[in-house]
């Protein structure tokens, strides 16, 4: 559940979503979670040790493409060190 605190400020501040877009990309993320749990236990039920290496790789896709979504690398940077309402805002 922590992941939902990070993907608001990331989508808004370093990506540029409108703040209307950021429900249906939470509903999305949160979609996508229950159909890897489901997806990731057959995996694991039929093959352990090909289950955890192509999650492994899942993820590293995954974190690739959010990189190179991002616009502003100094926005994501400022968004990944001060949470939301410390230090001023962010308007």
């Amino acid at each position: 559940m922590t992941c939902y605190g990070y993907i608001s400020p990331v989508a808004q501040y370093a990506v540029g979503l409108p703040p209307q877009a950021v429900t249906g990309l939470l509903v999305a993320v949160g979609a996508g979670l229950v159909a890897g749990n489901a997806i990731g236990g057959r995996a694991a039920d039929a093959n352990l040790r090909l289950a955890l290496f192509g999650g492994i790789l899942a993820m590293i896709v995954s974190l690739v493409i959010v990189g190179f979504s991002i616009v502003n690398v100094w926005a994501w940077k400022e968004t990944a060190v001060r949470p939301a309402g410390v230090g001023g805002d962010r308007t």
